[in-house]
């Protein structure tokens, strides 16, 4: 379906971002505060799609409900560590193995989300629901809008 399709694609930016990131801790120490911003504003805009419009779909499905439980875990323990990684020193001599930590949380739960969450999401929502949601979505979310809108 579209939607996850787009989602998916707003994941390979977060993944395109981290790899930026990881690329930088040779480098300047503003570009790294400048792309955990970045990296805290996406995973903050993916967890509230999460809560606001993917996990409802599984309100009524038992496997549905420890896939939401497992997203949410994940999602809240990457939250930390990126608000952990404000505080870092960006100069710090350590700095590549945190982010690289820290990267490894975030590529696992994409992984997860990929593979496992948005699938069963898909199986479960109806072609005329993903229209409502794509409407939704679209007046909520420009970088989400502009995946789901026809080029």
């Amino acid at each position: 379906m579209r939607l996850f399709e787009a989602i998916k694609a707003e994941n390979r930016e977060i993944l395109r971002t981290l790899s930026l990131l990881e690329d930088s801790t040779a480098g300047d120490p503003e570009s790294r505060s400048r792309l955990l911003d970045a990296l805290r504003v996406s995973i903050a805009e993916q967890n509230r799609i999460a809560e606001d419009y993917i996990y409802p779909i599984f309100t009524a499905a038992e496997r549905g409900r420890e896939l939401v439980e497992r997203s949410r875990h994940e999602l809240s323990e990457i939250d930390r560590a990126v608000e952990d990684a404000t505080h870092w020193a960006m100069d710090d001599s350590g700095i590549k193995y945190r982010i690289g930590a820290l990267s490894g949380q975030v590529r696992a739960h994409l992984t997860y989300e990929t593979e496992e969450l948005l699938p069963q999401a898909d199986r479960l929502l109806g072609d005329d629901e993903e229209k409502a949601l794509i409407e939704v979505i679209t007046g909520r979310n420009e970088r989400i809008a502009h995946k789901l809108r026809p080029h």
